[in-house]
């Protein structure tokens, strides 16, 4: 069996910041400061169970199994189409959901865990 080499204490990185400064990053946590503070700003829609029904139907009607992401993909898709119609706007095979909020996962699975329309594995 192999040893492993002896490093010399002071050549261990011991915190996260020296090793993104040796790396190059000016300021280790900014990103994720701002990744969470943008977080708590974003405003999350929240489905009725009808609505997510009606999107799974229509997932297998695509023959494709409402798993998580994608369920939450075609929630986000019928809503856009719903807003483009209610501008007057004429249909498109592919909305752009970008315009239309997330819906946070967790909510999704809890619904789809209470209610007794599905099967969530």
């Amino acid at each position: 069996a192999r040893s492993q080499p002896h490093v010399p204490a002071r050549d261990v990185i011991k915190n996260s910041a020296t090793l993104s400064a040796s790396l190059g990053f000016a300021r280790p946590m900014v990103y994720g400061k701002r990744l969470a503070a943008a977080k708590e700003n974003r405003v999350y829609l929240q489905p009725s169970v009808s609505e997510v029904v009606n999107a799974a139907q229509s997932l297998y009607e695509d023959e494709l199994l409402p798993c998580g992401h994608i369920l939450l993909r075609r929630i986000r898709e019928r809503i856009a189409h719903a807003q483009r119609a209610a501008a007057g706007e004429p249909p498109v095979a592919i909305p752009n959901v970008e315009n239309v909020p997330h819906i946070y996962p967790n909510y999704l699975r809890s619904l789809c865990d209470s209610s007794p329309l599905f099967d969530v594995q």
